[in-house]
């Protein structure tokens, strides 16, 4: 290359019972937990890394002098996942150059160092280990890579902490630092937001086409009971399938008010138009990681409710997301913005708050880990819910924001406030 096994998690008494396996990478079990996008992995042939963020760069004249701070992001950037992970790249990239445009930290620039995987994990796991025996990263930042279960542990021996990316990432792992809703707490989100319509009687439609679709059933079963809520109906359709008439008369017979997909975007927008002709009228509920433009011209969707893991992307009513929108559109114009893009924002934005609060003007991965765990109920501005870390334990979000469509738009149902899941 060129320059250029998490623990169980132990998790809050309503998330407990579960049996589902968080063990997989982002485009495995865990992504279909948070009802996200494609799952199927595709083998790269090759790996590319690039250096980022060097001294000045970004445009804006940056003063920094000091030694510049190695910071590592490896991702699946052009895995099949691409078409919605290149916006957290080009979100980390604008961070990093917006950083150093303005002084770097504590006088030292921002050196991102980018490494893809291209889906394949041995390739992941080479890219860690050059990140950290040669380049020696202080921290790993925005974790888009779909097999990081191929690296995760080398970075734990190592003693780097992975900061932010995918809300599912190293969960329950006391080396992973979240900087957005854990999956758990995402997924009685997702069941929460539909329960503030007042629905509860639900259909779990699930992709026929990879085995791991299924494994969002019993954890979505067990916190609808929890919620005063039922799945009246489950069952599995094929994004490719002509006809979905048996799937879309079983949930309409059902009297199914809500719909929760465990499918890629595109197999999700397949149902709700076949389910829309056959007059099925129903709520859908997901995470934000599955929603994309596409959705708003939908007349199925018109309605639906997802749980977000920071700030919705589209909203510039403060001055820290005023600041997530300049830097994307000075560094990155032209470039779309999704959730993924507020998510990787954030975990820059929170590896840049622990070197504040570490109190030292040498940034090494001792005091990072310092300023991690000296943070209280931190919100990035407004950008994410409370964080706090403790050392030794896994880290867990509770809280989120919900994300609406309606008349063709995204919407805010609740504004910037979060609700939490049970602690």
């Amino acid at each position: 290359m060129q320059e250029e096994g998490s623990k169980a998690p132990t998790g809050p008494a309503w998330a407990r019972p579960s049996k589902v396996r968080l063990g997989l990478g982002r485009g495995g079990a865990k992504r279909l937990l948070a009802f996200g996008a494609a799952l199927a992995l595709v083998a790269g042939c090759s790996s590319s890394t690039k250096s980022q963020g060097s001294v000045g760069a970004g445009g804006g004249g940056g003063t920094a002098k000091g030694t510049p701070i190695p910071v590592g992001v490896i991702g699946s950037f052009t895995g099949s996942q691409s078409s919605s992970i290149s916006t957290a790249l080009s979100a980390i990239q604008a961070w990093s150059d917006s950083v150093n445009a303005t002084g770097g930290l504590s006088g030292h620039p921002i050196r991102l160092i980018v490494k893809e995987d291209n889906d394949s994990p041995s390739l992941g796991s080479a890219a860690a280990h050059e990140l950290i025996n040669q380049d020696h990263v202080v921290a790993i930042l925005a974790d888009w890579s779909d097999v990081d279960s191929s690296w995760l542990p080398f970075a734990k021996t190592s003693g780097i902490p992975v900061i932010g990316g995918t809300s599912i990432a190293g969960f329950g792992d006391t080396d992973y630092f979240p900087a957005q809703t854990t999956v758990l707490a995402g997924v009685y989100g997702e069941l929460y937001g539909v329960k503030q319509k007042g629905l509860t009687r639900l259909g779990v439609a699930y992709c026929a086409e990879i085995a791991a679709c299924s494994q969002a059933l019993p954890l979505t079963k067990d916190y609808a009971t929890k919620l005063g809520m039922s799945v009246v109906w489950s069952g599995a359709f094929s994004a490719t399938a002509p006809d979905l008439t048996p799937q879309c008369l079983g949930m309409k017979q059902a009297n199914v008010q809500a719909i929760l997909p465990a499918a890629p975007s595109d197999a999700d927008i397949h149902l709700a138009e076949a389910c829309y002709q056959q007059g099925l009228r129903a709520v859908y509920g997901t995470s934000s990681e599955t929603l994309s433009n596409d959705w708003l011209a939908v007349p199925a969707f018109n309605g639906t409710i997802a749980e977000e893991g920071n700030a919705p992307w589209f909203d510039n009513s403060t001055p820290a997301l005023m600041a997530f929108h300049a830097a994307l559109a000075k560094f990155a114009p032209g470039k779309p913005l999704n959730p993924a893009s507020i998510d990787a924002w954030a975990a820059g934005k929170l590896f840049e708050a622990a070197v504040a609060a570490s109190g030292s003007t040498t940034v090494t991965t001792s005091s990072v880990l310092t300023g991690l765990y000296s943070l209280k109920n931190e919100t990035l501005g407004g950008i994410a819910p409370a964080l706090n870390f403790t050392k030794g334990s896994a880290a867990t979000v509770n809280c989120f924001f919900l994300v609406g469509v309606s008349g063709g738009k995204f919407t805010e149902p609740q504004g910037l406030n979060t609700s939490c899941a049970p602690s």
